[in-house]
């Protein structure tokens, strides 16, 4: 589903790397709720029942959501970039 997918690309499970002492400690943001950054993310676009479903998808998951770090987010987009640049290459004629 592309909502689920908009919303791994800036916010992550804290347990992933989030520092944790005695609690989280959100040093890239958070804790953000599932459905409040899916309304902001998607609402108006995509339906009330669709982010309602998926928000309990979400929370199955995790009640808190942790922020990305731009350095990562950075790294995710130069990997497909090059992996898109790749393709192209890989499918040009060869002389």
């Amino acid at each position: 589903m592309r909502c689920e997918h908009g919303f791994f690309r800036i916010l992550k499970d804290p347990a992933e790397s989030t520092p944790y002492d005695g609690g989280y400690v959100y040093i890239d943001g958070g804790p953000y709720d599932a459905l409040d950054e899916l309304n902001t993310e998607f609402g108006g676009v995509v339906s009330d029942d669709v982010i309602k479903e998926l928000t309990k998808e979400l929370q199955k998951l995790s009640r808190e959501w942790a922020g990305i770090s731009l350095f990562y987010r950075y790294l995710k987009f130069f990997h497909q970039y090059s992996y898109e640049l790749f393709l192209r290459y890989a499918e040009l004629p060869r002389p």
